[in-house]
């Protein structure tokens, strides 16, 4: 049992234990006493950051603390934590306990093999420092650079140049990778030291900076020259002028002009001629102004003439004579420049068709040179003009809006409908095509074009009577010679100074003709073909070459290149039984490829025929014999035969090399080869020995 002296004692210990962890909560933390060799960083958001140890909290366990991301590839020298190097902590905010700053905290990340707490500022510190480039700057230099650069890599808020020579230095730009650069144009500085103040805005990670660097303008090394006119005195950009004075020197410098309440300042002219006393060269594309702008000429030697010839040196700049023109309906029209408008959004807004070939000398438009541009009425803001527009015609280099006196009386739509008859029609045949209009026009022109089968037919242009148009098929370059196939009519009429331009489709179909005729002459006798679907004969494997068939002849307009052509032919019995087969596929390169048939001849048979020699011949005398073979039409038969053979050489008379006597045989028997011809005439013809 404890004494109460002990009671008491215990009891005063838990109340200082309280009270010690109370104040440890209510007292800023401190950091950790630590060798000064002691490090700590890590990575935050791509930067490095040092690290300040503090006594360790469980700031998840804070009611204000916010996870905000992690430190990655925490590095120490402090050998009760370097089992965290290289691993990645998280990253707290708790305003309340670590206002202003990151807290760096691994409890809440699991077992570890120690636990730390570290602070480092929300905002860095970045170094900003700048330079100029010429420095020094010699007087009447026309631009130098003015550089900064940051010690990280910043990409963001914005970096202000201001002060040089009259102030006159007041540009920002935003830096990119931690650096950030302006030009300015110097050819009007004076001798004379200038300071140019960088500034930087700061941004969500880093603290703003500043800093400043001093330009020295040196002397000029050469007198200013002298300029006493210019002329003229006055015109619009690309005028050519010509400077007179002194002291330019012998070399080409600089001459420039000012730009009215325009960017750059002062814009160089092309100079083409230069001498000491006169400078050739062209205004620039400058803003003109109410009155004269100056002039500045700078020699070689780099001394501006400029501000001490201000009065001497002056030119009106006036603004271009800029035409605008486009074909509408036919006509062409010279456009007005307008304000530029939304017309398509307009409520009276109606698309009446395109002005064609749009064309100016204005450079801002040129790039809409040749271009189609929408027209458009729309009565309420632009009474009694048409308006060509291009603000609904896609993505465009640049926009505009013109206007042009509208006719007195607009023109209206008509339709256009085209028909052909007979349709279809056989290839080969006579057919018309018929164009109607839905008003009755008579001016105008219609044309017609048939696309089909790879080949586009035209036809002679026509113009409508009473809005009628017949193009008969023989009036175009070849379309009464429509091959067999479909074919898209598309039909066009130019419109007039009432109607606007319409056109029309129609679809032609082309049979194939049944009076196409193919014939060939095949071992002397002239076959008629029967046309079938083109096969690679000579890819069968029955198929044998048993010669030509010569002088190949159709009406048939496809295969009429091969009119005249020798044709290989052949026989394949498992694919073409009881036919030959006339075909060009292995005949090299040919305008166009086909396969015909036709029925041979029945094959020639022997015969057997016995020829009696006259009475009343003499002894041992030699007689020819004569046979005629005719085939049904009564056409003589020529028949190959051995050993005697019908030949149209010797007019179909063979003479045996035989002769009778009265004393020998009487007659002789004769083997005749003569096919399914009818043997007519036998008979003894003498002959001289």
């Amino acid at each position: 049992m404890m004494s109460g002296t002990g009671h008491r004692l215990r009891r005063l210990g838990t109340i200082l234990f309280s009270l010690t962890f109370l104040l440890a909560g209510m007292l800023p933390l401190a950091p950790i006493a630590a060798a000064s060799s002691y490090t700590y960083t890590g990575s935050y958001k791509g930067e490095t950051v040092n690290l300040t140890r503090v006594t360790n909290q469980t700031v998840e366990g804070f009611s204000d603390a916010t996870q905000v991301g992690q430190l990655s590839n925490f590095q120490t020298t402090d050998p009760t934590a370097t089992c965290l190097n290289g691993t990645s902590l998280n990253v707290w905010t708790a305003p309340s306990e670590f206002p202003g700053d990151y807290v760096v905290h691994n409890g809440a990340q699991g077992t570890q093999c120690t636990y730390v707490t570290l602070t480092f500022p929300q905002k860095q510190s970045v170094t900003l420092t700048a330079t100029a480039s010429p420095n020094p700057l010699p007087q009447g230099t026309a631009t130098m650079q003015v550089s900064a650069s940051f010690s990280q890599p910043v990409s963001d808020g914005t970096l202000s140049f201001t002060g040089g020579w009259d102030s006159s230095v007041n540009v920002s730009v935003t830096p990119s990778s931690g650096s950030g650069s302006v030009t300015l144009q110097t050819a009007q500085w004076t001798p004379g030291t200038y300071t140019i103040n960088v500034n930087w805005s700061g941004d969500s990670q880093y603290n703003a900076a500043s800093t400043s660097v001093s330009v020295t303008v040196s002397a000029p090394t050469c007198a200013a020259p002298t300029v006493s006119g210019i002329s003229p005195t006055s015109g619009p950009p690309g005028t050519t002028v010509t400077i007179t004075g002194s002291g330019f020197g012998s070399s080409a410098g600089e001459v420039q002009f000012l730009n009215y309440h325009g960017t750059p300042a002062w814009v160089k002219a092309t100079v083409s001629a230069w001498s000491n006393t006169s400078i050739t060269a062209t205004v620039p594309n400058v803003n003109a102004a109410p009155g004269p702008i100056s002039v500045d000429v700078t020699p070689a030697c780099g001394v501006s003439a400029w501000p001490n010839d201000t009065g001497a040196v002056q030119f009106s700049v006036t603004a271009p004579s800029y035409t605008y023109a486009c074909t509408f309906n036919g006509t062409s029209e010279t456009l007005t420049k307008v304000t530029n408008v939304t017309v398509e959004s307009l409520s009276d807004a109606t698309n009446i068709g395109t002005c064609d070939n749009f064309q100016t000398n204005d450079p801002y438009y040129s790039a809409l040179n040749g271009e189609n541009i929408n027209t458009w009425t729309a009565p309420s803001e632009f009474p009694g003009v048409d308006v060509v527009h291009n603000g609904d015609m896609g993505t465009q280099s640049v926009y505009g809006t013109w206007t042009f006196p509208a006719p007195t009386t607009q023109k209206q739509n008509l339709t256009l409908t085209a028909s052909a008859s007979p349709n279809p029609v056989t290839a080969g045949s006579s057919w018309t095509l018929t164009v109607t209009l839905s008003q009755p026009v008579n001016d105008g022109t219609v044309n017609a074009t048939a696309t089909g089968n790879g080949t586009t037919w035209s036809w002679n242009p026509c113009t409508p009577t009473n809005g009628v148009c017949t193009f008969p098929s023989g009036s175009s370059t070849g379309a009464s010679g429509l091959t067999a196939g479909t074919y898209t009519v598309n039909v066009t009429w130019s419109g007039d100074s009432q109607y606007n331009a319409a056109s029309g489709t129609t679809t032609l179909t082309v049979s194939a003709s049944t009076a196409y005729t193919y014939t060939c002459t095949f071992n002397g006798t002239s076959e008629t073909l029967t046309k079938v679907t083109n096969v690679t004969v000579e890819g069968l494997s029955d198929a044998t070459n048993i010669g030509t068939c010569d002088n190949f002849q159709t009406n048939d307009p496809y295969y009429s290149a091969l009119n005249g052509e020798n044709i290989n032919t052949w026989t394949a019995p498992s694919e073409f039984p009881g036919v030959d087969v006339v075909h060009n596929g292995d005949m090299g390169t040919q305008s166009v490829y086909g396969t015909w048939t036709f029925t041979p001849p029945a094959a020639c048979t022997v015969a057997s025929y016995s020829v009696t020699a006259p009475s009343g011949v003499t002894a041992g005398v030699r007689f020819g014999v004569r046979i005629q073979a005719l085939d049904q039409s009564g056409n003589p038969v020529i028949c190959a035969t051995n050993p005697v053979y019908l030949s149209s050489s010797t007019n179909d008379v063979l003479f045996l090399n035989s002769k009778f006597s009265k004393t020998g045989p009487t007659s002789q028997t004769i083997n005749l080869r003569n096919g399914s011809a009818t043997v007519v005439a036998v008979d003894m013809v003498p002959e001289s020995v």
